[in-house]
C-alpha cells in the first residue's frame, strides 16, 4: 500500500502550493497607516507647488520674515527650520498653514474679543 504514503505526500504539496499562492501578508496597521501619510503628503506636497507656481504669477508674495513670523505663532511647537522651508516654498499663507496641518502640527488657538455693551461703547442717540 505504498501509494496512500504516495497520495498523502501529494496532497501535503498541493496543500503548500495553494497556501503559497493565496496567502496574503498582513500589514500592521501603523504602517499600513504611515503609508498612506506619506503618499498623501506627496499629493498634498505637489498640489501646493503647482498652485504656488501659478499663484506667484498672479499674486505679490509676501516677505519671507513676514510669513516665519506669522507662521511661528500660528504653529509654536513647529521646528524654525520646517516653518522656514514651508515658508520659502509656498505662495500664500493658506498652502503654508495646510503643509504644516498635513504634517501634524498643532495649530494654536487664537483668541479675538469683541466688545461688548458692557465696556462703554454703546450707540448714542440724537
Amino acid at each position: 500500500h505504498w501509494y496512500y504514503s504516495l497520495t498523502s505526500l501529494a496532497a501535503l504539496v498541493a496543500l503548500i502550493v495553494v497556501f503559497k499562492y493565496t496567502y496574503v501578508r498582513r500589514v500592521p496597521i501603523r504602517e499600513a497607516l504611515t503609508r498612506v501619510k506619506s503618499s498623501l503628503l506627496r499629493e498634498v506636497d505637489q498640489m501646493a507647488y503647482a498652485q504656488s507656481d501659478l499663484l506667484i504669477k498672479h499674486h505679490k508674495p509676501m516677505p519671507l520674515e513676514v510669513a516665519v513670523q506669522r507662521l511661528t505663532i500660528l504653529f509654536p511647537t513647529a521646528e524654525l527650520y520646517v516653518v522656514r522651508e514651508t515658508a520659502c516654498h509656498a505662495a500664500t499663507e493658506e498652502i503654508a498653514v495646510k503643509r504644516l496641518l498635513a504634517l501634524d502640527y498643532p495649530m494654536s488657538r487664537l483668541a479675538v474679543t469683541l466688545p461688548s455693551e458692557e465696556s462703554g461703547l454703546e450707540e448714542v442717540d440724537e
